[in-house]
């Protein structure tokens, strides 16, 4: 079983990480992306889940039984021999949205975002994980991680292995970050 966070980027993946970790989940992470003010709290990521098109799969053995966040474009290419659980974070593409154009601006590239395409990927990709017997996704929205961190923890704790502790899964969530994002 690995557990997976996922999502399009900017939809709360790192957040996700943040609680689970909290709640005392490891997360298989390479430290290859540094914090910044976009991600104070780090991004959480494993960059060798960016070979996954081209059929490197020999690291998932160091995800079996604990978490690796995998954006939602890779999610296809697992492999169908193992079982995932994934977390896939919702989040209002407009709030995402502006969320890229903050990055890009600070970076000072321009601001790429195709709402049409993302909203069609975020449905394609669900309707297809549900179609998949080795894929047990939950859809949690980002917003009911500040709004009802608890009740997230707890629908979470309940459903995923390593005995998480619900408890201490919304000390994660900073509610500055929240409020300076809008």
């Amino acid at each position: 079983m690995i557990t997976i966070v996922s999502g399009c980027p900017r939809s709360g993946t790192s957040l996700m990480c943040q609680m689970l970790h909290a709640g005392g989940m490891p997360i298989l992470q390479d430290g290859g992306r540094e914090t910044d003010g976009h991600n104070p709290e780090g991004y959480w990521e494993y960059q060798p889940f960016k070979r996954l098109p081209q059929g490197d799969v020999a690291w998932l053995e160091k995800a079996e039984g604990i978490c690796v966040k995998i954006v939602s474009p890779f999610l296809r290419y697992l492999p169908p021999d193992r079982q995932y659980k994934i977390v896939y974070m919702l989040r209002d593409l407009d709030d995402v949205a502006r969320s890229q154009a903050h990055m890009a601006a600070d970076r000072g590239t321009p601001a790429e975002f195709d709402r049409a395409f993302w909203t069609r990927h975020v449905e394609e990709t669900l309707e297809w994980a549900e179609a998949q017997d080795y894929i047990d996704l939950r859809p949690v929205r980002y917003a009911d991680c500040a709004e009802h961190p608890q009740a997230v923890a707890d629908l979470l704790a309940g459903w995923l292995p390593n005995n998480l502790d619900a408890a201490a899964m919304p000390s994660a969530v900073r509610m500055d970050l929240f409020l300076a994002r809008g």
